[in-house]
């Protein structure tokens, strides 16, 4: 199923995702090219998603004003931000999940979502 996820900002909605249990924290190798060979030098931060989900975060969107605008010498569409960080979500939800994304979670999908996932 698809979800359509709205917060503040990224940051909230990494927060979200993570008290879901979909978003874990993990750790990846840094690999350098030394003399040729392969090496790990370190380890460094990284997110993956627990099985059965994924997650298309898309950020900011924005939408046509109806005004037009010139732009080096050519008319174009007068864009707004809407405001937060947008992403979609595809998989089941538990009852538990639901409720630890709370107000991240749109209740309905938008009429006119910007992006959606191939089918």
């Amino acid at each position: 199923m698809n979800h359509f996820l709205k917060a503040a900002d990224e940051a909230t909605l990494q927060a979200a995702l993570i008290a879901a249990g979909i978003l874990v924290v993990a750790t990846v190798p840094v690999i350098e090219i030394i003399e040729g060979i392969p090496t790990q030098v370190g380890e460094q931060p990284a997110f993956a998603l627990s099985g059965g989900f994924a997650l298309d975060t898309i950020g900011t969107i924005s939408k046509p004003t109806g005004a037009v605008v010139t732009v080096n010498g050519l008319e174009v569409p007068e864009m707004t931000e809407i405001p937060g960080c947008h992403a979609n979500l595809l998989g089941e939800l538990s009852d538990e999940q639901r409720a630890a994304l709370g107000d991240v979670l749109l209740p309905a999908p938008p009429t006119n979502p910007f992006r959606v996932w191939a089918s």
